[in-house]
């Protein structure tokens, strides 16, 4: 009986990889051994370089991949995610998706708090996949991949803004820069008049905040 349900999961698994183009579909495992699978056999140390993060415990959320919605437990690495979508109590589907791949349109993540993590593509064909902090008439994106509970986990030294279907990258080593740059953004959208002398950065994430 066994041998007849991985056959009949595997057929699913073939059909729903030409239907919806995932080609990153890994396969389908008893639940017992995910953890094994994902992590120790996938991300052992001889995979984990300088510029990857090792593996975390898995967090509820969803991607968006091309124009379909996947929800599931989400292990988010620096060049892919990867999502297990239970089937039942024993078995799930497996998928991987490269953070580089321009079909991956969103990531969605909440932990404990119920605080959502979002990464999205700067603009559609740009390879970067990076954290929202602003969505509004000027969208703010930084270089960091944990969820925001104060100002000053905002990243200062990789910044991006968009607006009109323009990309500007503000981000530079000196955070006066970024400052000027951003808040000229800010001025011109929002048509403010806000001095860079006489706002710190903590002050002006929150005014960022309070703006659609």
């Amino acid at each position: 009986m066994d041998t007849l349900l991985r056959c009949f999961l595997l057929s699913i698994c073939s059909f729903i990889s030409c239907r919806t183009g995932y080609a990153q579909l890994i396969t389908w495992h008893k639940k017992q051994t995910v953890k094994r699978h994902v992590v120790f056999n996938r991300y052992d140390k001889k995979h984990i370089g300088k510029h990857t993060t090792p593996p975390a415990e898995p967090i509820d959320g969803y991607v968006v991949y091309n124009r379909d919605t996947i929800k599931g437990s989400l292990l988010m690495y620096n060049r892919e995610v990867q999502i297990e979508v239970p089937i039942n109590e024993t078995y799930s589907y497996f998928y991987s998706f490269k953070m580089r791949d321009t079909c991956l349109k969103s990531i969605q993540m909440f932990n404990k708090d119920n605080k959502p993590l979002i990464m999205a593509r700067v603009a559609p064909g740009d390879k970067r996949m990076m954290r929202l902090v602003h969505e509004g008439k000027l969208t703010i994106f930084d270089g960091r991949r944990k969820f925001i509970y104060k100002p000053r986990d905002v990243d200062r030294g990789i910044m991006v803004v968009c607006y009109d279907n323009v990309v500007d990258d503000l981000g530079t080593f000196l955070a006066a820069n970024t400052k000027r740059d951003l808040i000229m953004y800010i001025n011109d959208i929002y048509g403010l008049n806000i001095n860079p002398k006489t706002i710190s950065w903590q002050q002006l994430l929150r005014k960022i905040d309070e703006l659609d």
